[in-house]
């Protein structure tokens, strides 16, 4: 799992150094493409939809 993780952040990395992708589009796109290949819901409790977007994105935007 942590392997995939790494692969899947290094995707996103050249991707935002390549440009292809703005830098906050792809910190969202991580932050849901790796909780749901950790197995987290897509809905409820600690789900992507609940927890990574409407908790998460706030986060981000306040750093």
């Amino acid at each position: 799992m942590g392997i995939i993780i790494l692969i899947i952040m290094a995707a996103g990395v050249a991707a935002m150094l390549t440009r292809k992708l703005p830098t906050a589009f792809a910190l969202v796109l991580l932050g849901v493409v790796i909780a749901l290949v950790s197995g987290a819901p897509l809905t409820g409790k600690n789900s992507v939809l609940d927890t990574v977007l409407q908790e998460g994105a706030p986060a981000l935007a306040a750093t």
